[in-house]
């Protein structure tokens, strides 16, 4: 009883007192009390038992298990005919290394979504062969142009538009396409894996442009630009001769036949020329240079 203090010694007193009736009313009222406090403790424990499990514990193992991946042997491949070098493998690691031991629920899903984003891959495969080895395979995008969109963006032989290029060192190296995108106020939808939506018809127009870079650069014709003029088509400044060439549109395998058979005819003449056009059913114009 002392656990209540005076105020408990007064109650029992005042039992003593008072009446049998009214001190077994009393004693009803008292065991009410301590019913009602005893329930309230065991409410509280309950709750709080409830608070560590679901709560607490939780968050205690997640952080373990994000910790885990830690311990994974990353094993990097890419795919057929795709090299990644050491420094593209370490920069791939170290961002699944983060991703994986971050304080977000991420899945694999998730992480290969996140790894997608303001990347050069396609694609990318994550596949947890046992709790001591992830296995991830790549899949690259291989630009042949840049072109101007809302920034510097990459261009693949199949026309999908896709990342950043303005930070690159080497893009100086690509042929620079010119004359598609010219409104500076156009906003562009970039997808989850960093790629540029454009409407159909441009679509169709990149995927003709990657398509003529790559066959120039298989016939040892490369260029450094390649400008796209309505109701014309391509025109392409070849580098080895300076020569301007208008290619019109797709298809381009006869188109480019028949340079060939011009460039030859012009240097069995001993001349070289300023600008030749192939746009035009069976014929080409040639203008030659001066000498």
């Amino acid at each position: 009883m002392a656990f209540f203090g005076k105020k408990k010694h007064k109650n029992v007193e005042l039992l003593i007192k008072q009446s049998p009736r009214l001190r077994g009313r009393s004693r009803q009222h008292l065991l009410r009390k301590l019913s009602a406090a005893l329930f309230l403790s065991t409410l509280i424990g309950f709750a709080g038992y409830w608070a560590i499990k679901l709560i607490v514990l939780p968050k205690i193992v997640a952080q373990r298990q994000l910790r885990e991946p830690l311990n994974l042997r990353i094993l990097i491949d890419s795919a057929k005919n795709q090299l990644l070098s050491a420094g593209e493998k370490d920069q791939l690691r170290n961002q699944l290394i983060r991703l994986l031991n971050s304080q977000e629920n991420l899945n694999l899903q998730s992480i290969s979504a996140r790894l997608l984003r303001n990347s050069s891959y396609e694609e990318i495969l994550l596949l947890r062969q046992n709790n001591e080895q992830l296995y991830v395979k790549v899949w690259k995008r291989n630009p042949v142009l840049i072109t101007m969109v809302d920034t510097l963006r990459y261009i693949t032989a199949t026309g999908v538009i896709y990342g950043n290029a303005n930070e690159d060192e080497n893009k100086e190296k690509l042929p620079r396409l010119k004359g598609l995108f010219t409104d500076p106020n156009r906003q562009y939808p970039v997808s989850a894996n960093n790629q540029i939506t454009v409407t159909p018809s441009e679509q169709q127009i990149l995927s003709e442009a990657g398509a003529l870079v790559e066959m120039l650069a298989g016939e040892d014709l490369n260029t450094d630009e390649i400008e796209f003029i309505l109701h014309r088509g391509f025109f392409c400044q070849i580098a080895a001769n300076n020569t301007l060439v208008a290619f019109g549109r797709a298809p381009f395998s006869k188109k480019i036949s028949k340079l060939h058979k011009v460039l030859a005819h012009l240097a069995d003449k001993g001349a070289r020329a300023q600008r030749i056009e192939l746009d035009y059913f069976g014929k080409a114009f040639i203008k030659e240079k001066l000498p």
